[in-house]
């Protein structure tokens, strides 16, 4: 079949152990059920979609979502995954290339994406879009952490190694330049993917060694009252957000020297 779908099962009788997953539905039971136990969040419900090929899940992007073909092209070209309000949108022929930890991976941050529409009322918002990336990577690297597949702290290593590789340290662009989608999309575009979701990451892994991911999780619940991002950063950190871009940015010459 072209398309099949998965809705993620409840977590009632799940079991948290990675032990031969077998299909993806029992991959989805997994990842909910870590999420529960982890993070006590729920993401049960949740609908996936999954293509067998680029070309399908192209078209399924311009059709379901009604994005511009020529972007919903280049995004099919490097995206294995992409998040809706309502659905995940999965290219199970790039997903299937990949190896079951990195598997989980893309699933659990895809999920983490549901999760943050689902906090804000179902809606994108306004939060910044480094900071949903950042979450998700993070979330999904504890998750995997968690099945015992990968570990969070090896994921901090990979993304440390490969920016001071690139000696990118003082010319990594600003968080203030990647709060929108588009402006995300456009640095991935020039920097590469590792750039931006790395920077993204360790952003996201600072902020909550210092302020915990409940302030995190309450940061995306507060835009579904309010889309002033600074506000809602204020309020969830205690902190102005340009004062921990500060913060950050001495913190990136600490690490990348």
């Amino acid at each position: 079949m072209p398309v099949s779908a998965i809705r993620v099962p409840a977590v009632d009788t799940a079991d948290c152990r990675a032990s031969g997953f077998g299909d993806y539905e029992n991959v989805a039971s997994v990842i909910a059920c870590v999420f529960a136990k982890e993070f006590n969040l729920s993401v049960s419900g949740a609908s996936l979609l999954f293509h067998s090929n680029q070309q399908v899940f192209e078209s399924s992007l311009v059709g379901a979502n009604r994005l511009d073909a020529a972007y919903a092209r280049q995004t099919a070209s490097w995206a294995v995954a992409l998040t809706t309000p309502h659905v995940i949108f999965v290219n199970e022929a790039a997903l299937n290339r990949l190896l079951w930890p990195e598997r989980v991976h893309v699933l659990a941050h895809e999920l983490v994406h549901s999760l943050q529409y689902g906090l804000a009322g179902g809606r994108r918002s306004t939060s910044d879009q480094w900071l949903r990336e950042g979450i998700a990577e993070w979330m999904a690297s504890s998750i995997v952490h968690s099945l015992r597949l990968g570990s969070l702290r090896q994921r901090r290593a990979t993304a440390v190694m490969r920016l001071r590789k690139l000696g990118l340290g003082e010319t990594l662009p600003a968080l203030h330049r990647m709060v929108t989608f588009h402006e995300f999309a456009e640095l991935r575009s020039s920097l590469g993917t590792y750039v931006t979701y790395d920077q993204a990451f360790i952003a996201s892994d600072f902020l909550i060694q210092r302020y915990g991911l409940q302030s995190a999780i309450q940061y995306f619940r507060l835009f579904a009252q309010s889309d002033d991002r600074l506000h809602n950063f204020r309020t969830a950190f205690g902190k102005d957000l340009s004062s921990f871009e500060d913060d950050f940015r001495a913190h990136l010459q600490r690490i990348l020297p």
